[in-house]
This record gives structure tokens, C-alpha cells and sequence, in this order.
């Protein structure tokens, strides 16, 4: 199983197109933080659909959602980032 965060991100949306050209569909899971709607959120994850991809909704900073996750992936990709420049906490 490979993990990508960020998948709906500039470079995470790239990468999962390059993974499943050499990976079944069904090994690929992408998380997403369960609450960001920007109109390019959206846009990444109606691409994951439209991909057959499984998305998770899980916080990486509070954990929640991370129970939902596959144990032990073989690969992680993780691009996960904050990109609201406005925003004063940029942990990741």
C-alpha cells in the first residue's frame, strides 16, 4: 500500500498520476485533511474520485480521523503543507 498526502496539492496531484501508471489503483491511499474546502481542495479531491482513488479524511495534527487509515504502508509520500500564507501556524 503507498500513502501520499497532499495528493490534492500541485505537486501530490503529478505524483498520484505517475503512481498509477506503474501501481494498481486499489494500493494507492491519499489522505486529506477533512477541513479544507478551498475551490482547489475540492478540485484535488474530485480528481482523486474521478481517479478511483481511496481518499481518507484524517488531521495530522490532532490525530483524528488517522484510526482510518491502513496500518503499515510500504511507501509514504508525504506533502502534506500549509499554504494559507495568512494563516500564522504552518505546522505541518
Amino acid at each position: 500500500m503507498i500513502l501520499v498526502t497532499g495528493a490534492t496539492g500541485f505537486i501530490g496531484r503529478r505524483l498520484v498520476a505517475q503512481l498509477i501508471e506503474s501501481y494498481d489503483r486499489a494500493e494507492i491511499v491519499c489522505l486529506v485533511h477533512p477541513e479544507c474546502h478551498s475551490p482547489k481542495e475540492r478540485s484535488g479531491r474530485d480528481n482523486l474520485t474521478r481517479l478511483g482513488l481511496t481518499v481518507v479524511e484524517a488531521d495530522l495534527l490532532t490525530g483524528r480521523g488517522l484510526e482510518r487509515l491502513p496500518k503499515s504502508p510500504n511507501l509514504v509520500f508525504h506533502l502534506a503543507s500549509c499554504t494559507d500564507t495568512s494563516h500564522p501556524d504552518h505546522s505541518i
